[in-house]
């Protein structure tokens, strides 16, 4: 029998509902919400990228379920067109990365700021700094969408408009074509770098998680902490279909390399699917 003076072990408090924390922060089903989103140039292309990897899945259903290839053969057509369409409006979008790159290199990491004797307050340079973990992915993501947006750029320029080399088709496609591949290649090694970071921000809210439960925090507290926790599984799915979309691209061709063949396009396409959501999530306002 425990003596009246023994101190009994932390007892974990309940975590609030997922759904209730994620319900009162965003609402689907609002139409001005929609409208909204859709009015923003990330909200359109990510709509845009819905309708292009739809359209690749159905065409992969209808060619390899329904042995109709003259049906799979439009909707190819209608995956090619809606790509294209979404090319121009990322003509300089390197710019933007090349921005955040250099305010990132400006933010100090937290082994480079002085710790302050209360922990509890923090001085503007602590909360400006980021652990060495996640400025060196965020770079790297950075690093990989600027290459991206530069070989993206170039492959509308030789193939959507033929402005470069438009008097020598055999030059254009073959720098259209390594455009591509570098494309890829960029991208896939943003997504890796944004993956990593994001198994590590994972980890780190796992203890977090924990220790807010054993010192019982106040709900509206554990809501915020849960909603940031969803928020890093959102965007560790997001580098999951990332990863799983541009390996099996020309350039990278992993599964090829490994496997003697391609990923399946229902695979590939709902991984398109299923990043390009991520971003609309992420986008859609939030409820006032």
């Amino acid at each position: 029998m425990a003596s009246p003076n023994s101190t009994s072990a932390p007892k974990r408090k309940p975590l609030p509902s997922l759904y209730s924390t994620v319900s009162a922060t965003v609402s689907p089903l609002t139409l001005a919400s929609w409208v909204k989103l859709s009015s923003s140039l990330d909200g359109r292309d990510k709509i845009t990228k819905i309708i292009a990897y739809l359209s690749r899945l159905l065409a992969w259903y209808y060619k390899s379920v329904l042995l109709l290839p003259d049906a799979a053969a439009k909707f190819t057509a209608l995956k090619n067109t809606v790509q294209m369409a979404r090319k121009p409006f990322r003509m300089g979008k390197v710019v933007n990365e090349v921005h955040k790159i250099r305010n990132c290199l400006a933010r100090p990491t937290l082994s480079e700021v002085e710790r302050v004797g209360d922990e509890t307050k923090e001085s503007p340079q602590q909360a400006n700094a980021l652990p060495l973990y996640r400025k060196v992915g965020m770079i790297g993501k950075m690093i990989g969408l600027a290459g991206f947006w530069c070989g993206d750029n170039v492959v509308f320029l030789t193939k959507g408009v033929n402005f470069l080399h438009h008097d020598d088709k055999d030059k254009r496609m073959t720098l259209g074509t390594r455009a591509h591949h570098f494309a890829s290649r960029l991208y896939f090694f943003g997504a890796i770098c944004h993956f990593l970071e994001g198994i590590e921000n994972v980890r780190r809210h796992w203890k977090a998680l924990e220790k807010a439960q054993l010192e019982n925090v106040e709900d509206s507290e554990l809501k915020k902490l849960q909603l940031k926790g969803f928020e890093m599984y959102v965007s560790l799915f997001k580098a999951c279909c990332d990863i799983t979309v541009f390996s099996n691209n020309p350039g990278v061709d992993l599964w090829k390399k490994k496997r003697g063949k391609k990923l399946s396009e229902a695979i590939v396409s709902l991984a398109g699917l299923g990043s390009a959501s991520t971003v609309i999530w992420k986008n859609y306002p939030k409820i006032s």
